[in-house]
């Protein structure tokens, strides 16, 4: 058995909160290993280190490890637009590395049992453009991607974002399809073994009310339960949520800049591309599946958009 050693810290979380009995672990693996073979519809062959991530997202429960291992490589297949062409080295993921607007990981400096923190923000949104928002997603994904197979903290103790809306209006959303938003909130949310744990949208226009009421109905009221919306984004909301001493300077921290963490990441994510597109090939084939769908794939054929709608 192949695998990354915890630190005593994280071990332990584990232990308490995800079920981890460390003489099971290789069991455990093996388990999910043949169960993998028999799954003719996954070419896939991953190693330990991957399967025990997903397992602990899962907190060891075979049933659900097997339908998130199934949900991560079937999005390839079903939600293409988000999984082809993520060459970082392409203009349009290349704008997004320099601009901002994707969910960018920021350091853990004091407690490393917090969750990992993603910060959105990047340019304001221009109301008399076109945003394309595909590079957008297939970044974030990308940054997700990478952490699922290099940082046990994450999947040990979840994540937080703080999603800035500066400027995003009607006219943005009237650019987006329900099937774009839906098939977002399953690949982000339901196909990582991560656990949620905070969504802090800031300064919220109308509108983004708008596109949350017409996806609730697919979001489980756990993650309802974790939403926030603040039409402000005073340093003291922020200072009120996460600890002053983890943020950037730009938020009140004292220890980074966003400035200097984006290019951190720019640099990690270029250095990912050779991975990223042989990742590409992870397709399945859906015509030898031989057990049923256990997850929703309803929201991958949904149609319609906002552009009707209105706004009070």
């Amino acid at each position: 058995m192949n695998v990354r050693a915890l630190s005593k810290l994280l071990q332990q979380k584990s232990e308490q909160e995800l079920n981890e009995v460390s003489k099971s672990v290789k069991t455990d693996i093996e388990y999910i290993r043949r169960w993998l073979k028999q799954q003719f519809h996954l070419n896939v062959n991953p190693d330990d280190q991957f399967i025990l991530t997903f397992l602990r997202g899962c907190k060891f429960n075979y049933k659900t490890t097997k339908e998130k291992i199934d949900c991560f490589y079937s999005t390839i297949t079903l939600v293409p637009d988000f999984f082809r062409n993520r060459n970082p080295l392409a203009p349009d993921i290349q704008h997004v590395l320099k601009t901002g607007h994707f969910w960018l990981p920021l350091p853990k400096l004091s407690d490393p049992l917090a969750p990992r923190v993603f910060y959105y923000l990047g340019e304001p949104f221009d109301a008399s453009k076109k945003i394309d928002f595909l590079p957008i997603i297939k970044t974030i994904l990308i940054v997700m991607d990478i952490l699922l197979h290099e940082d046990d903290s994450f999947i040990v103790n979840g994540y937080s974002v703080i999603q800035y809306l500066n400027g995003f209006t009607l006219n943005h959303l009237s650019q987006m399809s329900i099937t774009l938003l839906k098939n977002l909130y399953t690949c982000t949310i339901k196909r990582y073994p991560v656990r949620l744990k905070q969504f802090h949208f800031m300064n919220v226009p109308s509108s983004v009310y708008v596109m949350y009421n017409m996806l609730k109905p697919f979001v489980s009221e756990k993650i309802r339960s974790r939403v926030c919306f603040h039409q402000t984004n005073t340093l003291e909301q922020i200072h009120g949520i996460f600890p002053k001493a983890e943020l950037p300077i730009e938020l009140g921290g004292e220890s980074y800049s966003i400035q200097s963490v984006l290019v951190e990441w720019k640099d990690k994510i270029e250095k990912h591309s050779n991975w990223l597109i042989e990742n590409e090939r992870l397709v399945t084939d859906e015509s030898k599946r031989i057990e049923k769908v256990t997850y929703d794939t309803d929201v991958f054929g949904t149609q319609g958009s906002f552009k009707q709608l209105n706004v009070d």
